[in-house]
């Protein structure tokens, strides 16, 4: 008997906070007063979204004209990130110590810290493992594509 009331408040603990969720959800909505507030604003601003645009443009011609700097900047880039997300991970895993999955979750920052690290030390290693990643990964996308549209044939309207 204990069980099916212990389940039956999760049940309820559950539906509350997808009731809450579903809440936040619509209050995210824009309504278009809102847009259109918004776009006088902008409006309003329109030289900052001009220098804006340059400003990026420029950095893009910039980072064209010399791809290794640039390349050399983003890895750095993602090995900052790695190293804040080890960081961040970490806390994160000793607020939870005691939970399902700390074992799991401290684990990974080690690994994840480890190969920020190594984009720091070397990143050379780092654009050739990135690029790599990046291609195995449009590998497969393309694979899963070509195999969900040949499943795809029976199907009505197919060529």
């Amino acid at each position: 008997m204990s069980v099916l009331s212990t389940a039956g408040k999760a049940r309820g603990r559950h539906d509350a906070l997808a009731a809450e969720l579903r809440k936040d959800i619509m209050s995210i909505s824009w309504s278009t007063s809102d847009l259109a507030a918004l776009q006088a604003e902008l409006r309003s601003r329109w030289e900052w979204v001009v220098a804006l645009g340059v400003a990026l443009f420029m950095l893009g011609i910039l980072a064209l004209g010399n791809l290794v700097l640039a390349t050399l900047a983003s890895v750095l880039f993602v090995g900052a990130m790695m190293v804040a997300s080890a960081v961040a991970q970490a806390i994160h895993a000793f607020r939870v110590k005691g939970r399902r999955g700390f074992t799991f979750l401290a684990a990974q920052q080690p690994s994840l810290q480890g190969r920020g690290v190594v984009t720091f030390a070397n990143p050379v290693l780092a654009v050739v493992m990135l690029t790599l990643t990046l291609a195995f990964a449009l590998i497969a996308s393309g694979v899963l594509r070509v195999w969900t549209g040949i499943g795809l044939r029976a199907s009505p309207g197919w060529g």
